[in-house]
């Protein structure tokens, strides 16, 4: 009896409803099953971050003769905007690096249409196709946050490196190593990004470093790194504007272990381009009234 009389009470509240509502809750649906179909799904575009960048990245295979001091590539290449000093310490260790402006000259176009830039996707072999070499990225950087640009395919059990620091000379011999560019962007207010490239060796075997957080601990796994200071390079570009760096033809240094397959001067080099394809911080087109908000604040 009780829950025949609970059933009673559910079903007159039930119609109670229905007759506040007017009977709305039993309305048919004014749409088609055809119109649910055919309409487009629209999701808004995730928002990056206020001091987000976008680097694409690419690398190309050119030969040794491609980048020679004569060579068409550096007649479009704007080389001054390094400071003279760095500009020759670079090339002291094997590195040139020019600025591209706008559009990709056609010097550079041809090299990435060479034959050695080719690649049939379909038949190319699984560890290739996981080659650092054999790809193109777009990568997201934060403000001073660093990113990491693998130049070397594969550890070598030992790399051997002379450097050249105005008159002083030395060599060192890394076990397991690594070429690798550390990456740091710093957005500025006018749409420019200034990209900071550290070049470095990652060497040695792994080791477990433990780092508290949140009062906990966390295994972090790394490997020693060497960083040559002394030859980072800032670059302040556009958007649209592409960041070229290469090495030496000679294939010697810091350089000819960063961008070329082997040590002979007949290996195959690499040239790196770096595009900035889009930033977040852009304050050209802010009211005045805004920017003497900030000021006083």
């Amino acid at each position: 009896m009780r829950f025949h009389s609970c059933k009673l009470v559910i079903i007159r509240i039930c119609i109670l409803m229905c007759g506040m509502t007017g009977c709305h809750l039993f309305e048919e649906p004014n749409w088609t099953l055809e119109e649910v179909v055919d309409s487009p799904v629209e999701l808004n575009a995730p928002r990056m971050a206020s001091d987000a960048v976008v680097l694409e990245i690419a690398f190309v295979h050119v030969n040794p003769e491609d980048i020679t001091a004569t060579a068409p590539l550096w007649v479009d290449i704007d080389e001054n905007h390094v400071p003279i000093q760095l500009r020759s310490q670079l090339n002291d260790n094997g590195i040139r690096c020019g600025l591209i402006g706008g559009m990709i000259p056609e010097s550079v176009l041809q090299l990435i249409s060479a034959e050695k830039n080719q690649v049939d996707h379909e038949n190319i072999p699984e560890h290739l196709r996981q080659s650092g070499h054999a790809r193109n990225m777009r990568m997201q950087f934060r403000h001073g946050r660093e990113g990491k640009i693998v130049m070397s395919n594969h550890q070598q059990d030992e790399m051997k490196i002379v450097q050249i620091d105005g008159d002083y000379v030395t060599g060192n011999a890394f076990n397991q190593a690594q070429a690798i560019f550390t990456v740091r962007t710093y957005p500025k207010g006018d749409g420019r990004v200034e990209i900071e490239l550290t070049p470095e060796i990652h060497h040695g075997q792994p080791k477990s470093n433990f780092i508290g957080h949140d009062g906990s601990w966390l295994v972090q796994t790394e490997r020693e790194v060497t960083a040559f200071e002394n030859l980072i390079t800032r670059n302040t570009l556009s958007p649209g504007e592409t960041l070229l760096l290469t090495s030496t033809p000679d294939s010697k240094g810091l350089g000819g272990h960063f961008f070329s397959t082997g040590p002979s001067m007949n290996d195959t080099h690499y040239v790196l381009l770096i595009r900035l394809a889009q930033t977040q911080a852009d304050d050209l087109f802010e009211s005045e009234s805004s920017s003497e908000s900030l000021a006083t604040q």
